[in-house]
């Protein structure tokens, strides 16, 4: 299936107070407060339809990830936050989503009476990316598919180039770089606890890498 590169952006809002013990912390700042706040706010923004074909991957989408904040029991934090994953297939949508985010992480720091400080981890613009097609069809990519698909299991799904995904080749891609990403396992249930790689496909995987390699270098 041929899939589009996704726009991601990580960020991590801190909110903070001078913080008070918790018998003379009725009626102050919280931070926590704030994150609860702000937490359920981003999760009423409406998102557009979930783009068709895709497969798994539920997009445009916008995920709190980690929250955390405090070091006792018994006092208001002195500080709290969370973090932020969007993405989406188009610079639009995300700058919209990204704006809107951020305006209402802000808003709920001036309302709660907090301190706010913005920590962005993670911001892929593919506006430099080579056009899709281009993508898919370069000899790194189908070469790599050609490896792979030679050497897979016999019986098995062919392998077929995907343009989305969460991997480090999005950062050369975005940039303009031809560049991919590929497994020596086969996996299942990604990203939760029933995550499992198949041990027994590992010989078949280790050796598409070293024929890639060796293809890649040699005319």
């Amino acid at each position: 299936m041929v899939r589009r590169t996704a726009h991601q952006r990580q960020d991590k809002f801190y909110y903070t107070s001078p913080g008070a013990h918790t018998t003379e912390s009725r009626g102050t700042p919280s931070p926590a407060r704030a994150v609860a706040k702000a937490i359920a706010a981003v999760y009423d923004v409406p998102l557009p339809p979930i783009v068709e074909g895709l497969g798994i991957y539920k997009l445009p989408v916008l995920n709190v990830g980690t929250l955390g904040g405090g070091t006792v029991t018994s006092a208001a934090p002195r500080e709290a936050w969370f973090t932020i994953d969007l993405r989406s297939l188009d610079t639009e949508t995300q700058s919209r989503l990204e704006q809107e985010v951020i305006a209402i992480a802000r808003r709920t720091a001036e309302q709660e009476g907090v301190g706010f400080r913005l920590e962005q981890a993670i911001n892929i613009d593919f506006s430099k990316a080579r056009p899709q097609q281009e993508r898919l069809n370069h000899p790194l990519v189908q070469t790599a598919v050609a490896v792979v698909n030679h050497l897979r299991r016999p019986g098995t799904p062919a392998v077929v180039a995907q343009d989305i995904g969460s991997t480090d080749a999005n950062i050369a891609v975005s940039m303009g770089i031809p560049g991919i990403a590929i497994g020596a396992a086969t996996t299942n249930k990604v990203h939760t606890v029933d995550e499992s790689a198949d041990a027994t496909t590992i010989v078949r995987g280790i050796k598409s890498f070293i024929t890639l390699a060796v293809a890649l270098t040699t005319k």
